[in-house]
């Protein structure tokens, strides 16, 4: 039984066969260049198996954006990295797991608010919680508290 994959490319799976089978490259072939075994690569584009640690390393060997390549969104060409993302990889490497989960956390709640000044903000983070808490102190909340 021959597995057809959906055109919208869908599936990680999808999205890393069609990119190999247009590269010309075998699953070997892939997996060689990442040091994956092909069966690893069958699986991924099974979907038997859904995430990788080598999804940058897939994405560059098959010329595809490796955000694109995980998520099937934004667009599928290669970009360079800017040297501000290349800051926050390098600051990102250096940090263990608890402090890469206060920095998500972080990073999400300052999405999620609403645009405000951020001049009087301060961030703390509580280290004798575990797992480490943070809260915002500025001025809307010090206004709550009153």
């Amino acid at each position: 039984m021959q597995l057809r994959f959906n055109a919208n490319m869908k599936s990680l799976g999808a999205r890393i066969k069609s990119q190999r089978e247009l590269r010309g490259l075998t699953q070997g072939g892939l997996g060689k260049i990442v040091d994956l075994d092909q069966s690893v690569i069958s699986k991924l584009e099974l979907g038997d198996m859904q995430e990788t640690t080598k999804i940058a390393q897939i994405a560059r060997a098959l010329k595809v954006d490796a955000y694109w390549l995980a998520t099937g969104q934004g667009g599928k060409e290669q970009r360079s990295l800017t040297q501000e993302e290349i800051e926050w990889l390098a600051v990102h490497e250096k940090l263990g797991v608890q402090e890469k989960n206060i920095l998500l956390k972080f990073a999400t709640s300052l999405v999620e608010q609403p645009a405000r000044n951020l001049g009087n903000t301060t961030f703390v983070v509580d280290r004798r919680k575990n797992p480490p808490d943070y809260h915002y102190t500025g001025p809307e909340r010090r206004k709550q508290q009153s």
